[in-house]
């Protein structure tokens, strides 16, 4: 699993790279460390530009709410 927003990672790191360090401890919501290494966050359209500018940055993806199907029995 991932871990908790009080935990620092790469994402903060980007995150405080566009905004200030308190800014970016509101805005990051989920660090994420195992699947894939990434973050979320509530980030303004200016914000989305500005990171996918860094270096290193492969994605940007706009969260969405999935429902899972039912098994069939």
């Amino acid at each position: 699993m991932g871990s908790s927003t009080n935990s620092k990672g790469m994402g903060f790191v980007s995150l405080v790279c566009l905004m200030s360090e308190e800014a970016a401890k509101e805005s990051l919501i989920y660090v994420y460390k195992n699947a894939a290494m990434g973050f979320s966050a509530k980030l303004t359209p200016d914000q989305v530009s500005e990171i996918q500018k860094q270096p290193g940055v492969l994605q940007v993806v706009v969260s969405q709410q999935l429902q899972m199907h039912k098994p069939v029995m």
